[in-house]
């Protein structure tokens, strides 16, 4: 039997090799871009939310300063009249300032947002959570195309990852961002409709630029308008170290009563 050799010629190589080259190139540089297109293609398009500003213009509405675990508000008088508590467990409750149509509530012992929203890429790591959650709202999946940054896709990668993980933003059509006194806030609105009716609520979500102090404040208003008294508690939160030794995660509820919650958990008229 004849064996028939294949010869290779110098220029066959020389071409091989170009190729080669070229293709490990392109991998190197476009090799994370395609493993993400391959992710994301199929997946639902999310659209960036709006950004709207606070509400400048006074409210004519009595107002009552108070102290509430780690921050400083001020609440409309009819909804600081009596505070309730909700409890969920024996270290997680939600304390509840609510009058005819509004409702405030903030929660207590809850998982910590940085840790939900976890992990973090290395870009953001520096970032406080409202300007994480700004990220992610600003986001759109038209955003990526071949030409995007290595540093900026894994940004965009993580940002698509936790919208797709519903940490909260899927129903957000505006937000608002205002930052004050080293603290940077983010306002969410939401707009849903719950047994054939609308809804519109807002979380507002806050922590000091040094990590050490956060919090989370729930608005909900059965008139079912964005309306400017949630601006107005929004502006006035600031942070406020509390005089109790456990921090507000760690604080077993069950061995106390409402009374002594919400004694511990709220002093108002310190003006």
């Amino acid at each position: 039997m004849k064996i028939r050799r294949v010869q290779f010629s110098v220029k066959f190589l020389l071409v091989m090799t170009v190729a080669v080259a070229v293709l490990a190139a392109l991998w190197v540089a476009y090799g994370a871009h395609l493993r993400f297109a391959s992710v994301h293609l199929m997946v639902p398009k999310y659209q960036a939310a709006i950004e709207h500003k606070l509400a400048t213009h006074a409210i004519e509405e009595s107002q009552v300063l108070c102290r509430i675990g780690q921050m400083r508000i001020r609440i409309p008088e009819t909804l600081a009249e009596n505070p309730t508590v909700i409890r969920e467990s024996a270290t997680r409750l939600l304390f509840v300032f609510k009058d005819s149509q509004r409702n405030i509530l903030i929660p207590f012992g809850g998982p910590e947002m940085r840790v939900s929203m976890s992990p973090i890429p290395p870009q953001l790591s520096t970032c406080t959570c409202p300007k994480m959650i700004e990220a992610i709202l600003r986001s759109s999946s038209d955003d990526f195309s071949f030409n995007i940054s290595i540093g900026d896709l894994a940004i965009h990668n993580w940002v698509l990852k936790q919208r797709m993980q519903d940490v909260g933003f899927s129903n957000t059509n505006r937000f608002t961002v205002s930052s004050m006194n080293a603290t940077d806030k983010v306002l969410l609105t939401e707009t849903f409709v719950r047994k054939a009716q609308l809804r519109v609520q807002s979380h507002l979500f806050w922590e000091t630029l040094d990590f050490n102090q956060s919090g989370i404040v729930r608005f909900v208003d059965a008139s079912n308008t964005e309306t400017s008294w949630i601006d107005m508690v929004v502006e006035s939160i600031e942070p406020f170290a509390p005089n109790w030794k456990d921090d507000n995660h760690h604080q077993d509820f069950s061995k106390m009563t409402d009374s002594q919650i919400v004694e511990l958990l709220c002093v108002k008229d310190l003006e």
